[in-house]
């Protein structure tokens, strides 16, 4: 499984668009109802706070900040894949650029997505490797 190093930032974009739509899918799916092995009452899930955009944050603490987040990903293989991308391109993302970068890599649960578009694991499962 060779891992995919020319990420752009039009895969990024593509990445955040289809990865927007999956909690509608996932809601869809899943309802309360249709759990298989529904949690007990007294048993309440741990909530996600939200994704907040930082706004008027000077783009020097930005870019610093998405540095460092892009390291420190709790998934030791997207802190290799996601801090490389960074510190290639982030220097020279525009501010709405950067504002994607920031969305995709903070949005809540996108770990495993970004892991498997990144190294093109479904296609390679596929073939077989």
């Amino acid at each position: 499984m060779a891992l995919s190093w020319s990420i752009s930032l039009r895969h990024v974009q593509r990445l955040i668009t289809r990865t927007a739509i999956l909690p509608a899918i996932t809601r869809a799916q899943y309802s309360d109802k249709g759990d298989m092995h529904p949690a007990p009452p007294e048993i309440q899930e741990p909530t996600i706070p939200p994704y907040e955009e930082k706004v008027g944050e000077p783009l020097h603490l930005k870019r610093a900040r998405l540095q460092y987040q892009s390291r420190k990903r709790g998934m030791l293989e997207n802190g290799l894949i996601l801090s490389s991308f960074a510190h290639r391109f982030l220097p020279t993302m525009t501010e709405n650029q950067l504002a994607l970068y920031d969305r995709l890599i903070n949005l809540p649960s996108n770990d495993w997505e970004i892991y498997y578009w990144a190294t093109d694991w479904v296609t390679d499962y596929k073939r077989g490797y």
